[in-house]
């Protein structure tokens, strides 16, 4: 058997070495468990002035109450980042559910009309509120 470490299952420690914490993998779709299983790659297209980003999140239901799952923008790559939720963007369950690591995931799409803000640069960011 392996010997774990606690402080190695911590949220923002990286169990398996590949440089994302324990909770965004978690979060999203990776095996925090398993060097070089990556969280499934964002996914962006436009449709006219709509900047589409599609991302597998935990679903709702299995998300503690402290866990903030959102997608930022920056002018530039080096920040300030700001979450898109407040201006011209919505939410949506994509219509491809296949090939989730498991039921308690969802591949969501968030349209962020491009008329309203203004941002070259996109994230996930995943945190724990207080």
């Amino acid at each position: 058997g392996t010997i774990v470490e606690v402080a190695d299952l911590a949220a923002d420690a990286d169990f398996d070495g590949d440089g994302e914490s324990n909770l965004y993998e978690w979060a999203l779709g990776g095996d925090m468990m398993a060097d070089g299983a990556q969280v499934p790659a964002l996914q962006t297209q436009m449709v006219g002035t709509d900047f589409i980003v599609t991302y597998v999140r935990l679903i709702a239901s299995e998300q503690p109450s402290n866990l903030d799952i959102s997608v930022e923008c920056a002018l530039l790559l080096t920040g300030p980042w700001s979450d898109v939720s407040s201006v011209g963007s919505s939410e949506g369950l994509n219509l491809d559910q296949s090939g989730l690591p498991s039921a308690q995931y969802e591949r969501i799409d968030l349209t962020i009309d491009t008329t309203s803000i203004d941002c070259p640069f996109f994230r996930v960011s995943v945190t724990q509120v207080p």
